[in-house]
């Protein structure tokens, strides 16, 4: 018995291991503006780990979830992807990852508009984008995208619930009512080198999770321009998160928008699970990040729904720990609207250093919501020990500068990182 379970020992050893395959589009027979699901679908049962597919061109694609096998890549030539054409009807998300996943140089366009395409500061369901995700990544790790292009008028480009590690850089995302969404415990992600452009909404948004939020995120050196309300709004949470070396710039509707929104919210049903350590939004760290005509900057922001805080335990749960270094906030000469550096909602111990105002530009206001749509939004207790301890150092103001749209870095799919 022995000589023999030693024999499968070194059999098992000695047997052949499977080396990942790469498959290209061309070679596969697939043409340029092909419907190519059912060939797409074919192709994936016989995927395996480490498994490539190149892209040669633009197709067509329609369905979904397609589940991905881990460490697979998806890549392509430059403005080779997929144009989903479904995404008026099908609210399933077109991928779904596995671990270790990279998507790189790929262009997804959804190209169907919905009926209202005017701005808005409350985009809804249906009219202004479509119930659509691109890309779903559950409870994965370590995935990668780069230089990519996501655009169209849907909910999100990429949908991560839960997960840790992944990396998102060089991409230009356009569209997208959450174009980047953080549900859950999404543990040390980070948004490198990318260019937010024309979004629906919020162009990064942290949901709340029951016990879960975003924790120990980087968003660094990314461009954050014209989008309908905030760049990034961290309402499940921004513990322990940096943004620095970012732009922000003109994303406003008529007076309203933001640059950074950090958002403590507590609902009446999901009280318990919204007052947990994961989900607080402290220890955040704000560096060498231009706000240019943008109307309200950097908000902290409490919403009580539940009227759960008083004066004893409001401190520990609204956002603080807010540390502000080196900003510049900037109102050119054209920009018709107030700009505001710092919008206080809710919140404590927000400092700043070496802020510099360029412009008219009004450094602190504050205010405290009582209701809104009908609904409370904290009690008058909580509210009385909030918008305190706010305070830093200043630069000499300086004169604003001409507006400009140029994005510092390079972004998109490019021709040299084609296979």
């Amino acid at each position: 018995m022995v000589v023999l379970e030693a024999a499968l020992a070194v059999s098992l050893l000695c047997a052949p291991q499977s080396v990942p395959s790469t498959y290209r589009s061309a070679e596969l027979g697939w043409k340029a503006g092909q419907d190519v699901t059912r060939e797409f679908i074919h192709l994936l049962k016989g995927l395996g780990p480490g498994d490539k597919l190149v892209l040669e061109a633009r197709y067509k694609l329609t369905g979904g979830p397609y589940q991905f096998p881990d460490d697979f890549t998806l890549e392509a030539v430059h403005d080779g992807g997929f144009d989903i054409t479904d995404s008026k009807d099908n609210q399933q998300a077109t991928f779904s990852l596995g671990d270790r996943n990279v998507l790189r140089n790929l262009t997804l366009v959804h190209p169907a508009l919905p009926p209202k395409t005017e701005k808005t500061t409350n985009p809804q369901h249906g009219e202004h984008f479509f119930d659509k995700v691109s890309v779903l990544v559950e409870d994965r790790k370590e995935c990668i995208f780069e230089y990519c292009r996501f655009e169209g008028r849907i909910s999100h480009h990429i949908s991560f619930k839960g997960g840790e590690r992944h990396v998102i850089r060089n991409c230009h995302v356009i569209g997208g009512f959450w174009s980047v969404a953080l549900a859950g415990g999404c543990l040390d992600f980070a948004i490198q080198n990318t260019f937010f452009q024309d979004v629906n909404g919020e162009a990064v948004k942290t949901c709340r999770g029951r016990n879960a939020g975003t924790q120990r995120a980087r968003v660094e050196n990314c461009v954050f321009q014209g989008c309908w309300r905030d760049g990034i709004d961290t309402t499940g949470g921004f513990k322990d998160g940096v943004v620095r070396d970012c732009i922000f710039r003109r994303n406003d509707v008529n007076g309203v928008g933001g640059g950074i929104d950090i958002k403590t919210v507590i609902e009446p049903k999901t009280v318990d699970g919204d007052l947990h350590p994961n989900l607080m939004n402290k220890n955040i760290r704000i560096e060498r990040c231009q706000f240019i005509d943008v109307p309200n900057a950097i908000v902290i922001t409490l919403s009580d729904r539940a009227e759960t805080l008083d004066a004893k335990n409001a401190p520990q749960w609204a956002p603080h720990e807010i540390y502000i270094d080196d900003c510049t906030f900037e109102r050119t000469a054209d920009w018709p609207d107030e700009v505001r550096a710092i919008l206080m909602k809710g919140g404590h111990s927000v400092h700043w250093k070496n802020l510099q105002r360029r412009g008219d530009v009004v450094l602190v206001r504050t205010m405290m919501i009582k209701q809104f749509k009908g609904r409370s939004l904290g009690t008058d207790e909580a509210r009385g020990v909030l918008n305190v301890n706010f305070n830093g150092t200043e630069l000499p103001p300086a004169a604003p500068r001409p507006y400009s749209e140029q994005v510092p870095f390079v972004y998109g799919p490019q021709k040299a990182r084609q296979s």
